[in-house]
């Protein structure tokens, strides 16, 4: 406790479990008795743990020897400002609707430079399978994804963990290591996509402290988390404000709306919309019939377009369990048309006197623009002094295809045309 003091805290944030037996009143009597020093100067906003709601599924206790703000003393959710800085305190022992509801008008309204939301049973630990909570998950991780909660602290495991979301920029903080620390742990399990374990701390007591601080480039929050025996620092981490401002809706796609003479095969590309983990990728060639792929990155390769035909896209943003953000804006481009050349022609097998010619003719076309992409067919016809016009397909590749009539042909002469491209 006295390392805490010594820090000198303007307010002090508790993730829950106070006392092991919330039902019994010797117990609160005796955390009151040994944090006097401390609470006699510094209020104190702390979430219910399990532990409150032991012999106590009300949390009776809990909320008559606190006296919270925002209704807090009426449930296990509230909210309180501190200089720049919004506190949000959420209950994991009652969940329900009208508690998400509130929270996801709070970070929406809010107009604090920096979100700090805390509570007791963790998104993410190693602890086991029962100690991280799927509800915070499903319910409560999709909002602060999408409007850039600065940190969560939850407590519930004995020990110190960090973890980043890489996709939101929110860092994760388990500190529940007051006492009685684990000395064991089960494997660690598959994280969501973005959210990375930085740290993990077992064998010390400890508490954390976050100063605020404000420069040219939109202030920062500063968190280390201490060693309560020693008052040694033993992780340290600076937090860059988010710009929660961000448009959650994806932009700046590459072809641009209305763009002209695109390549057959092209790379679609865009920037994501805040907080988005998936994106699905719509395209069609009317606006109506749409062809869909969802993928992880800002990149969605399209093979085999038709010539000179307008192409309509778009990308909806996509949360972790597969809810859309915002859907996009509808975009289109145009793909080229081939402009073809005559590359060679050659006979082959060729016998007879002048006027009385046998042989065999080969031409070869080119797209000059490369516009023709491996695999597209293309159907042309000789056409001249043949005995008969003779139609043939061949199959592009890198650009070029080539034509030769069947059999030998009496052919002084012969012209050549493109009567049909298709992919």
């Amino acid at each position: 406790m006295g390392y805490i003091i010594g820090s000198s805290p303007d307010i002090l944030l508790h993730t829950g479990d106070i006392v092991s037996y919330g039902g019994t009143a010797g117990e609160w009597d005796y955390f009151f008795k040994e944090a006097y020093n401390l609470l006699k100067f510094k209020p104190m906003y702390p979430a219910v743990g399990n532990h409150e709601t032991w012999n106590d599924p009300s949390a009776m206790n809990f909320f008559k020897y606190f006296s919270l703000p925002n209704d807090g003393t009426e449930h296990g959710w509230y909210t309180f400002g501190y200089g720049n800085v919004q506190y949000i305190c959420l209950d994991t022992e009652h969940l329900s609707t009208e508690q998400d509801s509130w929270l996801s008008d709070q970070l929406e309204t809010s107009t604090y430079k920096w979100k700090v939301v805390y509570f007791h049973e963790p998104p993410y630990t190693d602890a086991g399978r029962d100690y991280h909570s799927d509800y915070v998950v499903a319910n409560w991780v999709p909002l602060f994804h999408l409007y850039g909660v600065n940190i969560v602290f939850s407590g519930h495991t004995h020990a110190y963990e960090r973890y980043y979301d890489a996709v939101s920029g929110t860092t994760y903080i388990v500190a529940g290591g007051g006492n009685n620390l684990f000395s064991r742990w089960s494997e660690s399990r598959t994280l969501p996509y973005g959210i990375a374990k930085k740290l993990e701390k077992t064998d010390v007591p400890h508490f954390c402290t976050v100063d605020a601080g404000v420069d040219d480039s939109g202030g920062w929050l500063t968190l280390n988390a201490w060693n309560a025996t020693t008052g040694d620092s033993f992780d340290t981490v600076t937090i860059a404000a988010i710009n929660s401002s961000h448009s959650t809706q994806a932009s700046n796609p590459y072809p641009g709306a209305g763009v002209s003479n695109i390549p057959l095969r092209v790379t679609l590309s865009w920037d994501p919309g805040f907080a988005a983990v998936y994106h699905s990728v719509y395209y069609s060639i009317d606006g109506i019939n749409w062809s869909e792929v969802t993928t992880s990155s800002t990149t969605q390769t399209l093979d085999n377009l038709a010539p000179n035909t307008t192409y309509y896209w778009q990308v909806d943003e996509v949360q972790e369990d597969g809810t859309v953000v915002t859907e996009g804006d509808e975009w289109s481009f145009t793909t080229a048309a081939p402009q073809l050349m005559v590359k060679s022609i050659v006979l082959s097998n060729v016998s007879g006197t002048k006027g009385s010619v046998y042989g065999r003719a080969t031409i070869t076309i080119e797209d000059i623009n490369r516009n023709l992409v491996s695999g597209a067919l293309v159907t042309g016809r000789f056409t001249g002094d043949f005995e008969q016009e003779s139609e043939k397909t061949g199959t592009t590749k890198d650009g070029v295809v080539t034509f030769t009539t069947s059999s030998q042909r009496r052919s002084p002469s012969f012209s050549f045309e493109v009567t049909n491209i298709s992919k």
